[in-house]
C-alpha cells in the first residue's frame, strides 16, 4: 500500500487570489564532499497593491536518518523559522533511499511583500547526505476582481508501481458563475519508464512519465465542481515515485485575453494584429521573438484595455520557424499564448 499521505494544510473562500512558487531543483547537504547549508531563492507573483493574508512555506526532504531525530535548520529571508504544523508527513522509501518527508511551516509573520526575491536557507548537521528535493511557497492576497476556492495539499507519498492513492477533495462553497478550475501537482519520477497518471473524476488529466526527477505541473482541463474525486497511479518501473504537493483551485476572475486576430507576412518581417477579447485591462502586455539559433527578442507593450486592438511589426526571417509568445500580466500573475509563423 502507498506509504505516507498528502495532508489538507489551506482550504478556504476569499475574494482574492492565490499565488505559488516552487524550486524542483534538488540540493545535497551533509555527508562527506556537500556543503552543510545551501540558499535558493523564490519569487511569489503578487501585487504590489494587494493585501497579503497567508504565507505558507514547505519543504521536502529524502533523507537516510529518521526524519524526526534530524538536526537541522531553516531560514526565511534570514529570519529563522520555527512555526510548524505538526505532525508532519513521511514516507518510507527503499531501503537505499531512507525516508521522504514533507515539514510545512506558517511565515506569515515574518513574510516581507516589499520583496521581489525570497531567501530560504537550509542548514544540516548530520554526518550522511540529505537531499532537499522540493521547496514551495503559497500566499493569499485580496484583490477586488476575483474570487476564488481552494485546496492546498502537501506531504510525503510514495507510489510503488502498480499502487494508486485515492482521495476527495471538496471546496465546499464556490464562487457563483466561476470561470476558471485549475489542478496543480509536484511530483517526482525514480527512472523515465514510470508513468505517474493523475484522475480527475475517473479522467485522465495529468501523466509524467520520460524524465527523472521532480516537476511541477498543471492541468486547466477539469470542470467546475465542489468535489473531486482523485487518484494517482503510478505504473512501470521498480522503485517509489513521489507526490509532494497537490493545489485545487475554481476561482471567478476578471482576466485580460490577448489574442492574435491577424497575421500578414511581408519582405523578411511579419504584421500581428493583437486583440484584448478578455473583460479587463492587462497590467502589462509584452511579445518575446524566439528564432532557432537567435537571441530571443523582447517588445514592451503596455498595458491594453478590453477590445483594445493594436497592430506590431516583428523580424521574422523566411525560410525560419518564429514563434511569438504574447505575455499579459493581471494582478501580478503571468499569462500567455504562443502562436508559429
Amino acid at each position: 500500500m502507498p506509504s505516507g499521505d498528502l495532508k489538507i494544510y489551506a482550504l478556504e473562500r476569499l475574494d482574492g487570489d492565490i499565488a505559488y512558487s516552487t524550486t524542483v531543483v534538488p540540493m545535497k547537504l551533509g555527508g562527506l564532499s556537500n556543503p552543510r547549508m545551501q540558499s535558493v531563492n523564490l519569487t511569489l507573483p503578487t501585487p504590489r497593491d494587494a493585501s497579503v493574508k497567508r504565507v505558507l512555506l514547505e519543504v521536502g526532504l529524502v533523507t537516510k536518518e529518521y526524519p524526526e531525530r534530524m538536526r537541522w535548520r531553516l531560514w526565511f529571508d534570514d529570519i529563522a523559522v520555527s512555526r510548524e504544523y505538526r505532525p508532519k508527513s513521511i514516507a518510507r522509501l527503499e531501503e537505499d533511499e531512507g525516508y521522504y518527508s514533507k515539514a510545512v511551516f506558517d511565515v506569515t509573520p515574518i513574510y516581507k511583500q516589499s520583496l521581489d526575491v525570497h531567501r530560504v536557507t537550509i542548514a544540516y548537521e548530520g554526518s550522511s547526505t540529505t537531499i532537499v528535493e522540493h521547496i514551495g511557497l503559497l500566499a493569499t492576497y485580496t484583490v477586488p476582481d476575483s474570487t476564488v476556492s481552494y485546496a492546498f495539499l502537501s506531504g510525503a507519498l510514495a507510489l510503488r508501481p502498480g499502487e494508486t492513492y485515492r482521495m476527495r477533495v471538496r471546496l465546499g462553497s464556490i464562487p457563483s458563475d466561476a470561470t476558471h478550475a485549475t489542478l496543480r501537482l509536484v511530483a517526482g519520477l525514480p527512472q523515465r519508464d514510470s508513468v505517474l497518471r493523475l484522475l480527475v473524476n475517473g479522467e485522465e488529466k495529468i501523466r509524467l512519465t520520460g524524465f527523472v526527477g521532480v516537476e511541477d505541473t498543471s492541468s486547466e482541463d477539469i470542470p467546475v465542481a465542489e468535489s473531486y474525486e482523485i487518484s494517482l497511479i503510478h505504473e512501470n518501473g521498480v522503485r517509489n515515485a513521489r507526490v509532494s504537493t497537490l493545489i485545487v483551485t475554481v476561482a471567478k476572475r476578471a482576466l485580460p485575453d490577448i489574442r492574435v486576430e491577424g497575421v500578414e507576412r511581408l519582405d523578411g518581417r511579419v504584421k500581428l494584429r493583437l486583440v484584448n477579447a478578455g473583460i479587463s485591462a492587462s497590467e502589462k502586455t509584452m511579445l518575446l521573438v524566439m528564432v532557432p539559433g537567435e537571441q530571443m527578442k523582447r517588445m514592451e507593450l503596455g498595458a491594453m484595455k478590453p477590445g483594445e486592438a493594436r497592430e506590431v511589426e516583428i523580424e521574422a526571417p523566411q525560410g525560419r520557424r518564429t514563434t511569438v509568445r504574447i505575455v499579459w500580466v493581471k494582478h501580478g500573475r503571468p499569462y500567455h499564448r504562443e502562436v508559429r509563423i
